[in-house]
């Protein structure tokens, strides 16, 4: 009720024993409150209620006697329900009906005549009879000031908690031990729920950043939401294959297992890094083969290409880290071990997600199948390229790059094709 009077809802209005529920862990929640238009207009009188003899008086037992005197708001009044609180206490005290009228013949014209005679006034009021012996002082003393004639006599619910404390503090009971054990339960429950809470969002956290890093952003946001994602054909995209050549050899060479994961970890964490710096999106890797693209699922216009190769000059100018790190395994000839062979090719791409448990982003098309066959006919240190990435980086105008025809070559599916090392010109 404390809690409750300091929110916005500000009372309950209707604070019986039938609103004050126990749950599983014997704590008492209150129900009933918060929505005062849907309380039926009977209880608020807009007429007389002496003549409603067909009504439940039983329930206008904890209302406080200056709501019985005029129609009342329908969300009560906080001293109201202090009023309330104290048939609560006459009620856990004695452990009985309000004004002890459970078992009595005639009960509910019983109650109507209380109710009337709360309505009209007494001197002194009507309360329920509660031998003073039945509890200690200060309970009984802070129920009485709870139902005071008087409204604006009556504490707030902070001053009694405040009184309660104390209460249950001097009193050697078993059963107000117990109250006070479960009022420290309650307190500590909020924080267990709040601590719950905090771990479940750490592990939402966990799972969106995993999820952003199996898919691309915008995607992984649109499924998070319950999206349908459906295969999509972008116009102007550019893919990158890469490999580095002669790696199984190389990684047969290894001492242990534990060596090759190492190196492989080396070897994506560095490329990975690298990738951050551009507008691309990294589709799967497969053992040191690497498959990269630019210009979906979100279209770039035609900085796809630019983007790509620079992201490719990028991982051969870092290959040296690569060399650095196992640097106990060299070629013939002392060269470095490492060198990346890049192919790229621009054009159409149909992309989608692929599965439910682990999904991929996949890409398909004839795009791709030219990038990859870019990579396997070109040469270690170089990126080989077709013509339509060349002519959209020259359409970019960037002039960061230049390029070397290689002539006409065979390309497996494609016949006999032009194309093109990209370098990178001197500033």
């Amino acid at each position: 009720m404390n809690a409750l009077h300091a929110s916005v809802i500000r009372s309950h209005g209707n604070l019986t024993a039938l609103t004050c529920l126990i749950d599983s862990q014997l704590m008492l929640k209150i129900t009933d409150y918060g929505l005062p238009n849907l309380t039926r207009t009977l209880n608020f009188f807009d007429a007389p209620f002496e003549s409603q003899t067909e009504r439940n008086f039983h329930e206008l037992l904890w209302r406080a006697p200056e709501l019985l005197r005029r129609r009342m708001e329908p969300a009560g009044t906080q001293k109201g329900d202090v009023y309330s609180f104290a048939i609560l206490l006459q009620q856990i005290i004695l452990r009985s009906a309000p004004f002890r009228l459970e078992g009595v013949p005639g009960s509910n014209e019983k109650a109507r005549e209380i109710v009337l005679e709360l309505k009209h006034g007494t001197a002194p009021p009507l309360r329920p009879p509660v031998p003073s012996s039945a509890c200690g002082p200060r309970l009984y003393d802070l129920m009485e000031a709870c139902w005071d004639e008087n409204p604006l006599s009556r504490p707030s619910f902070p001053r009694i908690r405040s009184l309660l404390g104390r209460i249950v503090g001097h009193s050697g009971n078993i059963v107000d031990s117990l109250i006070k054990s479960m009022e420290r339960y309650a307190m500590t429950l909020e924080q267990q729920v709040e601590d719950q809470m905090h771990n479940f969002m750490e592990e939402k956290q966990r799972s969106e950043m995993l999820l952003s890093n199996l898919l691309p952003k915008s995607i992984a946001e649109a499924m998070q939401t319950g999206h349908t994602i459906y295969p999509e054909t972008f116009a102007s995209t550019t893919v990158y294959f890469g490999d580095i050549p002669g790696f199984t050899d190389i990684i047969s060479r290894e001492p242990s297992p534990k060596h090759v994961i190492g190196v492989l970890n080396s070897m994506y964490n560095t490329f990975d890094s690298i990738l951050e710096k551009f507008d691309v999106y990294k589709v799967e890797t497969i053992n040191d083969a690497y498959l990269v693209v630019s210009g979906l699922p979100v279209s770039n216009g035609l900085r796809h290409a630019n983007e790509i190769v620079s992201m490719a000059m990028s991982m051969m100018r870092d290959t040296e880290k690569l060399n650095s790190f196992n640097a106990t395994v060299r070629s013939a000839g002392n060269s470095p071990v490492f060198e990346l062979r890049v192919g790229v090719n621009s054009g159409p791409c149909v992309a989608g997600v692929v599965g439910l448990k682990m999904p991929r982003y996949c890409l398909f098309g004839d795009t791709v199948n030219t990038a990859a066959r870019m990579q396997t006919n070109g040469k270690a240190g170089k990126v080989h390229s077709t013509p339509t990435t060349m002519e959209i980086l020259e359409r970019a105008n960037s002039g960061q790059y230049g390029f070397s025809s290689r002539g006409q070559i065979q390309i497996k599916g494609k016949g006999l094709m032009e194309t093109f090392w990209i370098v990178e010109k001197q500033q």
